[in-house]
């Protein structure tokens, strides 16, 4: 490993990569079971030539998704991917992974896990770290200069309506907004 100073997640704590993915198919028979998980943005670091990444559970023993709005549980693996469970978070808890998604939970116990492209391309759990870490390091760049960019129209809509508001009223004292005296400061 290249770098010694970030620990790789547990083998349960892997599925926060796929924060936004959803669960689209589920095959195999157990102790083997594929899932594959449809987040083409994090598939686009890799290459652009797909938008699933699989991953293969062997030792696989229980699978139950928990549809909170039914407040039913589902251990079906056609039924559990027919509803596509979307990823937000996860965590090992008791032995199992514990997949928090937008409608339910997903719970699986299982011994090993290994990833690949939807091109058959192997993956390790330290590339997927890589890349993930790559992928949000831009979104946050790109959603800073975002924010930048709309401030600074905010700004010149504020000039322009004193402006309008001098104009039309030059006698009163009239204050909107106070504008952000520094970056990022938004009061108004």
């Amino acid at each position: 490993m290249e770098n010694n100073e970030k620990s790789m997640p547990n083998k349960f704590e892997v599925w926060n990569y796929f924060h936004d993915g959803s669960v689209t198919q589920i095959e195999g028979t157990f102790p083997d079971i594929n899932i594959t998980i449809e987040i083409q943005y994090l598939r686009d670091v890799f290459s652009k030539d797909g938008k699933s990444i699989i991953v293969n559970l062997s030792g696989c023993s229980f699978i139950e998704y928990l549809d909170w709005k039914k407040e039913e549980k589902f251990q079906d693996l056609d039924s559990i991917s027919a509803m596509r469970p979307e990823i937000l978070s996860a965590e090992g808890i008791e032995g199992k992974a514990h997949i928090i998604c937008v409608e339910g939970t997903l719970d699986i116990q299982y011994q090993d896990v290994s990833f690949e492209l939807d091109n058959g391309k192997p993956i390790t759990a330290f590339d997927l770290d890589k890349v993930s870490e790559k992928y949000w390091d831009e979104w946050e760049k790109k959603n800073r200069a975002n924010n930048m960019k709309q401030h600074s129209i905010f700004r010149k809509m504020c000039d322009q309506i004193r402006k309008l508001n001098a104009r039309f009223w030059p006698k009163a004292d009239i204050t909107l907004l106070k504008l952000p005296q520094r970056k990022g400061d938004f009061r108004a």
